[in-house]
Order: structure tokens, then sequence, then C-alpha cells
């Protein structure tokens, strides 16, 4: 088995190319031959994440999706307008993401069941294990590796540094996000969630509108 297990989209190449730079570096020991650094299989085969895509559902998907599906149905977006899909840009991704958050930090504090047939750790959460393997099974022990931070820091300036992960993690152009900053300051910087989401982003287009004709 690989240290890194993935689907097998195109879009991983270079995740899966850095990930063999630092094992090799760290862990010189462990061959490509004997234990790849990766693994790329079907998405079907991939069972540890299709499997967690149920709880995610359970926990926050539906919610997500009814929500975001409303939007549509209510006809307060419209896709093929272009403040309104820069509008979206702006404004979900980052509730989105929070929401992800949310649940990340709930499942890993979860206390999972105590099994006895269990191979596998139990009647802990998976953020103990990780932090302490040994006050779940006395004879764990901690094998994680550690890798040369003055790497990592070279392989994200042959990426752009700062500049290109901004960039990459950028929905909307740097004029945009001005644009709607502005128009968000001008409501007085509500909390968005998911109870009034489509609400603030009527007001929000309502007034980058009114802005662009003061100009």
């Amino acid at each position: 088995m690989g240290d890194l297990l993935t689907d097998k989209g195109s879009e991983i190449g270079e995740m899966i190319r850095i990930h063999a730079i630092l094992r090799a570096q760290a862990a010189p020991e462990y061959t490509e031959e004997q234990w790849p650094s990766s693994i790329q299989v079907q998405s079907k085969h991939n069972t540890p994440i299709e499997g967690f895509w149920l709880w995610v559902r359970k926990g926050e998907g539906h919610n997500l999706r009814n929500v975001l599906e409303e939007g549509r149905d209510r006809g307060i977006f419209n896709g093929s307008d272009d403040l309104h899909v820069c509008v979206f840009n702006w404004i979900w991704p980052p509730l989105v993401q929070h929401r992800l958050d949310g649940f990340c930090e709930y499942w890993n504090h979860h206390r999972i069941r105590k099994q006895q047939n269990k191979t596998l750790p139990a009647g802990t959460s998976p953020n103990q294990l990780w932090i302490s393997p040994e006050s779940a099974v006395a004879t764990a022990k901690n094998c994680s590796i550690r890798v040369d931070m003055e790497l990592v820091k070279a392989l994200r300036e042959e990426l752009g540094g700062e500049e290109g992960r901004d960039e990459a993690l950028q929905f909307v152009t740097r004029e945009f996000e001005e644009e709607a900053q502005t128009a968000y300051t001008n409501l007085q910087t509500p909390a968005v969630d998911l109870t009034n989401v489509w609400h603030i982003f009527t007001l929000l287009v309502a007034e980058i509108q009114q802005l662009r004709t003061e100009t």
C-alpha cells in the first residue's frame, strides 16, 4: 500500500510528485518498489474516502445542497448573468469551506466506539490517536516522519510561493474582490450563514449594481 491513496484524476499529478520527493528525502529506507509513495485507483475502489462521503452527506452535504439549489429554484441566482456568477463565487466558497472545516473538527474529535474484535484502535478520538497513539494502545508507536521544511519551502517556491497559492485559491478576479468587499462593507459586513446567504447575495448584487452606476 502506498503512503498516498488517490483516485485517477489528472489534477493531482503535482501533489503526487511532491509527495514522492518529500518521502524520498525524509525516509529513503522505504523504496518505491517495496512501498510506493502513492497509488492511484478508480474512485469506486478507493473505499476509505468513498465510504466517508456518507458521513459528510449526513453531517453537512444534504443541508448545503438544499440551500445551494434553493437559489436556483427560487429564481434568485441566474447562471447566465456574469454579476450573479461573480457574487456567487465570492460569497459561497468561504461559507462552504467554513461548514466543511466545522464538520472536520467535529469528526476528528468524535469518540470511536469500543469494539473488542476491532484491529485498529477504538474508544477514543482520531485526534487523540494522532497526538498520542500509545494512549489507546500501550504498544503503539508514533511512526510519523519529519520532513525537511527547507525542502518544503523550496517546493512551494517552485509553484509560485504565497502569491501562487493565493492565485490558486482565488475564485474571482482581484478587481471584483475589491468591488465585492466595498459593497459588503457598505452593507455593514453582515455575518453570512445558511439561513441568510441568498438574502445577502441579493443585497450584494443590488449594491454592486448601484456602485457601478455611480462610477
